[in-house]
């Protein structure tokens, strides 16, 4: 696993789409890659994780393209994880 997150909220800016929520990463890794996004347990999406972001909080998210398919998506309620594909 290069890296996996519980995602939280999902937010976008211009064509960006930001995935935030608990992330765990290999130590001295960078969260970038594919990944794929699981909702409830059923993969939604298929992602490229461009890079971290780095904010005012303790927690690390990251980005990558807004896609229509993720425009779609609401989270609230539901268990959505991000994890990496080898």
């Amino acid at each position: 696993m290069n890296f996996r997150m519980n995602v939280m909220n999902i937010f976008f800016v211009s064509d960006k789409a930001i995935l935030a929520g608990d992330l765990t990463k290999n130590m001295g890794s960078e969260a970038q890659g594919l990944a794929v996004v699981k909702m409830d347990g059923k993969e939604v999406a298929r992602i490229f994780v461009e890079g971290e972001v780095f904010d005012n909080t303790k927690e690390i998210s990251v980005w990558t393209k807004a896609t229509p398919e993720l425009r779609q998506f609401d989270i609230h309620g539901h268990a959505v994880v991000l994890e990496s594909i080898h």
